[in-house]
């Protein structure tokens, strides 16, 4: 996890002074429930290039090989290596948050709240931690407690801290500085009342934050076009009630200390944590380079 967190925090830069270019093609079948194709193409000339391959019906059951992402050498464009999308989803989110973290969670943060117990849960977690190295308890709620107690036994296991599985989110939440919101839910999942002054807040998807969380924190962006889709805050711009200029900045301005989103200790910020493409090519290019090294995976040859 420390090298996807590196990854994505240089593709991040990179992406920032115009290194990276992307693109994405999107086609749909012609039927009552069209299966959706969309290729997302990311590019660093002197690192990567690839992309990021979806198929799939909305709303509808997951297909086996139908989402993976294809490295290709930056210079001749020969395929390098196919990933499994599934597996690479959480630490690639993970590492997005665990960058999040490394450059937004409070001084001394000790404490942390996940909301979900699932695969993207754990990434996010682990990330955290990797991130913010002074974090020593976890709370994580899910609505099923088999899940969740199952969670906190094996990620406490895992990363040596003290996870707790609670029976509500707001005990996971209250007093918890770094909160990650990694679930499926279709609304908001915490009230702000709960939310400790100070605290960072990660989502992986938009919807998830109450309303409060447009004046009540200062919200880091992937980029502004990602900030103003999801909600509360798309609501918000379409009402003329939130612009860029209230945004704390991006978070590569962030890392590079041009924003500072946190101007007193008790600011709350929260961070939209967006599936950019280059992350997901950035975070392929490391795994792959670590089976590389490792003699992990498959060796094949088209030509052969």
């Amino acid at each position: 996890m420390d090298g996807a967190i590196d990854a994505v925090e240089q593709a991040t830069l990179a992406y920032h002074r115009g290194e990276v270019r992307d693109g994405t093609l999107t086609d749909k079948t012609a039927a009552a429930d069209p299966n959706i194709l969309q290729i997302t193409l990311a590019a660093h000339d002197s690192v990567v290039s690839g992309f990021q391959l979806f198929a799939e019906i909305y709303d509808g059951p997951a297909v086996p090989n139908a989402r993976f992402v294809t490295l290709l050498d930056p210079e001749t464009r020969a395929l390098l290596a196919i990933v499994d999308y599934w597996s690479l989803s959480p630490v690639r989110v993970g590492a997005s948050g665990g960058v999040a973290a490394r450059y937004l969670a409070p001084d001394g943060a000790r404490v942390a709240a996940v909301l979900g117990s699932a695969g993207q849960a754990r990434g996010q977690l682990w990330a955290i931690c990797r991130g913010t190295p002074s974090i020593e308890r976890a709370q994580v709620f899910s609505p099923t407690r088999a899940n969740r107690e199952a969670f906190a036994q094996e990620t406490g296991d895992f990363l040596g801290i003290d996870v707790v599985a609670v029976d509500s989110a707001e005990q996971a939440v209250r007093g918890a500085d770094v909160v990650a919101i990694a679930n499926n839910a279709r609304g908001p999942v915490l009230e702000w009342e709960w939310v400790k002054p100070g605290a960072l807040l990660v989502s992986i998807s938009g919807g998830r934050l109450p309303a409060a969380v447009i004046t009540g924190a200062r919200a880091v962006m992937t980029t502004w076009e990602q900030l103003a889709s999801r909600e509360p805050y798309a609501a918000a711009v379409k009402a003329g009630t939130y612009s860029r200029e209230q945004a704390a900045g991006d978070l590569a301005s962030v890392i590079l200390g041009q924003a500072q989103p946190r101007q007193r200790p008790e600011d709350i910020v929260s961070f939209e944590l967006g599936r950019m493409s280059y992350w997901a090519v950035a975070t392929a290019h490391w795994a792959y380079q670590w089976a590389v090294n490792r003699g992990a995976g498959t060796q094949f040859d088209l030509s052969s």
